[in-house]
């Protein structure tokens, strides 16, 4: 789910701090983003529902999950399109996701703690 090379990339060039961040960022933007993103849904606010799809796209992306990211993308070209069920099943698919995301950010950044510029995450 995350990707563990593109999160030691940015340790190398940029250092822990930025990998500190994007965990901050993560844990405590994405679980709102997405409960925005239900009341969006519910009060059939198509453009803020897409603005907020499109914030949880950029999150996942960072941290280097690409599935999630993708899929945020086609939820938010398709808001007009979708029924209100089927953007419902897909906001909870995505509320799944973050708890494993969070727990593997954790893994991955434990990993990370220990290593420079030649070693290589495995």
């Amino acid at each position: 789910m995350v990707d563990r090379n593109l999160l030691k990339s940015y340790k190398v060039q940029c250092g822990q701090e930025i990998i500190d961040e994007l965990l901050f960022c993560f844990d405590s933007e994405v679980p709102k983003k997405v409960s925005n993103a239900f009341d969006c849904l519910e009060s059939g606010n198509a453009e803020n529902l897409k603005g907020t799809l499109h914030a949880l796209k950029n999150s996942f992306m960072n941290v280097g999950a690409t599935i999630e990211g993708n899929y945020c993308q086609a939820l938010e070209d398709q808001v007009h399109t979708l029924s209100h069920q089927d953007i419902q099943m897909g906001l909870r698919q995505i509320e799944s996701s973050v708890s494993d995301i969070q727990k593997e950010l954790v893994l991955a950044l434990s990993l990370l703690e220990n290593i420079n510029e030649e070693d290589e995450l495995k």
